[in-house]
């Protein structure tokens, strides 16, 4: 839960969401549970005084380091939009190069209605 959900539950926007994104991207890539030592209540208590944040390893390429820190401001404007999340991680992904299983590629080839909504879900 968005840091600014604590304190107005009845503020959820595109940047609540984003910071989910965040803390989902940090758990992909530390295969960790986020908290897990803390209770719900120290949670809501850190959340809420911006005392909790979620750890990353030096092991952590910068690229996806400051991508994931930047879903997670503590500030909802200093987020990013998901149009914007997804510009940079497709930027990111040109430096890998062509994947031999490419899910995008094998959708947009592959024809017929329901391939061609998923897409278009897929490159937002």
């Amino acid at each position: 839960m968005a840091p600014e959900l604590v304190a107005n539950p009845t503020q959820v926007c595109e940047k609540c969401d984003v910071w989910s994104m965040g803390v989902c991207m940090w758990e992909m890539w530390t295969l960790k549970v986020p908290f897990y030592d803390l209770s719900a209540q120290q949670i809501l208590v850190g959340l809420m005084h911006g005392t909790l944040h979620l750890p990353l390893s030096r092991s952590c390429e910068p690229e996806w380091s400051h991508l994931i820190k930047s879903c997670m401001e503590p500030d909802p404007m200093c987020r990013p939009t998901f149009k914007q999340l997804a510009t940079q991680i497709r930027n990111m992904l040109k430096f890998i190069g062509p994947c031999a299983e490419d899910p995008v590629h094998e959708i947009s080839s592959k024809g017929g209605e329901n391939n061609n909504a998923l897409g278009k879900l897929v490159r937002v």
